[in-house]
């Protein structure tokens, strides 16, 4: 059971859906409903709730088919992934980046664990009582797929800056930080790489999710390799800013339906 602290620092969550089979699911916390008709590729916005341990849910929309379910203790920044593999969904539950610290009179108000579904406080682009469903995301970017080189969406969904500390020996350096998280069912662990050659991200497994590495503003090309060096995604033009924060994840299917792509979500950008 958990008991609600107003004076304590919330934890945080949000879902994102890889599932390959792309229906839409509705998302229970303590089943009660706060996500309804999350489609696949669709992240949420992040949701504060109070720190404690949560039975999480997730059922096709609108119907009584229960996906996936499990039991996890939220502290902090959680990233939940709903993950398929064949026809098994899975529930990974993953430290995302870290909590923001919030000036005490913006610091956000808390669900208290028995009114779960219903909004004290919280935007009304986050979720509503009456449960509407996330619009599609304006700011996505959707490529077709030229095998071997892939196209990939891009989220940008507005989000509080995290805080980071980019002092290096007293100066401070602005730098863009990117990590890699690999929801793919039908891949063998992969690498992630530069056109140049430079190797990002070693032999991440299905359900992988690598640490955050800087990298210096600009413009990159990723590629997706296999051991062997066999080109699987190519994942052109993206944009590293000063202080970004940017997850680049792998879903789909290769050589199959959905296609392999990659999501690149601007954490930065969602709130």
């Amino acid at each position: 059971m958990n008991f609600y602290n107003p004076n304590e620092q919330p934890a945080r969550i949000r879902f994102f859906h890889a599932g390959v089979t792309a229906q839409p699911v509705d998302i229970y916390l303590n089943d009660r409903m706060i996500v309804r008709g999350l489609n696949y590729r669709q992240t949420t916005q992040y949701l504060p709730i109070p720190q404690g341990m949560y039975s999480i849910k997730i059922y096709v929309s609108g119907e009584n088919n229960l996906l996936a379910s499990r039991n996890a203790n939220i502290e902090g920044s959680k990233l939940i992934t709903i993950s398929q593999d064949g026809d098994k969904f899975t529930l990974a539950v993953t430290e995302d980046i870290q909590q923001v610290g919030y000036p005490e009179s913006t610091m956000p108000q808390m669900m208290q664990p028995g009114m779960m579904g219903e909004q004290l406080g919280l935007p009304q682009s986050m979720y509503s009582q009456h449960q509407q469903q996330y619009p599609i995301n304006p700011y996505m970017k959707q490529y077709g797929c030229q095998m071997p080189q892939c196209g990939y969406n891009q989220y940008q969904t507005p989000l509080p800056k995290p805080i980071q500390d980019d002092k290096r020996d007293g100066v401070q350096s602005k730098v863009g930080n990117i990590r890699f998280l690999h929801f793919s069912p039908n891949l063998p662990a992969v690498n992630v790489v530069l056109q140049n050659g430079r190797e990002l991200f070693n032999q991440v497994p299905f359900m992988g999710v690598t640490e955050f590495v800087e990298m210096k503003p600009g413009t990159y090309t990723f590629q997706v390799k296999d051991a062997t060096g066999q080109i699987l995604l190519t994942i052109p033009n993206v944009v590293i800013n000063p202080e970004d924060v940017k997850s680049i994840n792998l879903v789909g299917l290769l050589n199959d339906t959905p296609m392999l792509e990659a999501v690149i979500v601007n954490e930065t950008m969602i709130s």
